[in-house]
């Protein structure tokens, strides 16, 4: 006996079941209309919205370079490049606007790697001082090159 075939994603989404699908709410993709990230379609009867197949790749593609924590300003001016192709000057510009983004993502994680060592001198401090906590038997944090600390040697 043969498993039956998955379900066909649907032709078209409502604006309710495309914010579903993507962890989005409808205000969010009515933003992104208004911003012109995606296009901002007309009300069928009813009043409702719908997108097709290419509205809601365009909606994975702006989810998916959200996660990559880029600007709605970045995301349209991506957008517009990618529209304009994979060579030449429009795609120089996607990987340069890449690179800047993966090494501002490499600052954001140094900031916070000191963000969490300074809590882990603050642990370490109460833990010193009597102060119950669930920290382990040395909780000292790693030291960071060039960064001062509070704890003993």
């Amino acid at each position: 006996m043969t498993a039956p075939a998955p379900a066909a994603a649907p032709a078209t989404l409502t604006i309710a079941e495309a914010a579903e699908r993507f962890g989005l709410t409808p205000r969010t993709l009515r933003f992104w209309e208004y911003s012109e990230l995606i296009e901002a379609l007309p009300r069928q009867k009813g009043g409702s919205r719908f997108y097709g197949p290419d509205q809601v790749a365009r909606i994975a593609r702006i989810v998916r370079l959200r996660r990559m924590r880029f600007s709605l300003s970045d995301i349209l001016d991506l957008l517009k490049l990618e529209a304009a192709g994979d060579d030449g000057a429009p795609a120089a510009a996607r990987l340069r606007m890449l690179k800047a983004r993966a090494a501002a993502i490499e600052a954001e994680i140094e900031d916070l790697t000191r963000a969490r060592h300074l809590v882990g001198e603050e642990r370490f401090a109460l833990h010193q001082a009597g102060a119950a906590d669930d920290a382990p038997a040395d909780p000292r944090p790693v030291l960071i090159e060039g960064e001062a600390h509070a704890w003993p040697a």
